[in-house]
């Protein structure tokens, strides 16, 4: 859980705390480093393309990538830059099975972390994306009554959102 959690946004995030959106991909997001490429590329070479000196670019530029599973799968591996905030998502993952027979599982970013991380997103991202508003009202609906407002008013100020958190809410009747 300290070198990578599972933070399927698109798909999972949304869809386990908010509206459903179906995507074909699968997002990390991750504080490896250097030293974890190496046992990271040994564990997913044989199902993945995994280029070892793109993840090491990765790495060293805080950046992400696309991983390409050999049959159906893309994974999005964002690498995380140092911020107290982003180690906090980390600590205030959640764990959720995601098949209850086998009782598979991952860690997942809590709701707020998810609203948070969508809100950050949206402006840079020209503020054109529809499914990802729908997402970041959707999380807020269907998830008002177990959100911790608090923690999301603070953060939405110390990460300078207000504006976008405030919009975010009169856009879901909240």
């Amino acid at each position: 859980r300290t070198q990578c959690a599972l933070f399927n946004r698109r798909f999972t995030c949304s869809t386990l705390y908010g509206l459903v959106r179906t995507t074909q991909d699968v997002d990390i997001v991750t504080a490896m480093q250097l030293e974890h490429v190496e046992p990271f590329v040994s564990a997913l070479q044989d199902e993945f393309y995994v280029y070892e000196d793109s993840i090491r670019d990765a790495i060293c530029h805080k950046t992400g990538l696309d991983i390409l599973h050999r049959e159906a799968l893309l994974m999005d591996v964002f690498i995380l830059p140092y911020r107290p905030y982003l180690r906090s998502q980390f600590e205030r993952a959640r764990w959720q099975t995601i098949d209850l027979e086998t009782s598979l599982g991952s860690w997942f970013a809590s709701p707020e972390d998810t609203i948070l991380a969508a809100l950050g997103r949206y402006p840079v991202s020209g503020e054109v994306s529809e499914p990802q508003w729908r997402d970041i009202l959707g999380v807020m609906k269907v998830s008002a009554d177990i959100l911790d407002w608090d923690y999301l008013h603070n953060l939405a100020d110390a990460l300078d959102l207000r504006e976008v958190f405030e919009r975010a809410l009169r856009g879901a009747k909240l």
